[in-house]
């Protein structure tokens, strides 16, 4: 029996990881850095490697920084776009 989130869906899981971060449901989000997040994924076995082992922390971290950046640059260019088109009203 397997048991963490298989590789298919681990861009899912960890992108609902971080949005639990930022809910609060580990504590202040400016208090949980995506590293204790990673080694609390690694403790847990939450992620699957293509051999259903469990990701090491850092192979957990650096693909949450990878999914952070990429949806905190989206939302900054959202942002940005909101902005400019207030701008021209």
């Amino acid at each position: 029996m397997v048991k963490g989130i298989l590789p298919k869906y681990r861009k899912e899981g960890m992108i609902e990881l971080l949005n639990w971060r930022d809910k609060g449901f580990f504590g202040k989000k400016e208090n949980i850095s995506i590293h204790e997040l990673a080694d609390k994924g690694a403790e847990w076995g939450l992620f699957l490697s293509d051999s259903n082992t469990p990701l090491s922390a850092k192979t957990i971290e650096i693909e949450l920084g990878e999914i952070w950046r990429g949806e905190h640059l989206q939302k900054v260019m959202e942002k940005k776009s909101k902005n400019k088109n207030k701008d021209k009203k």
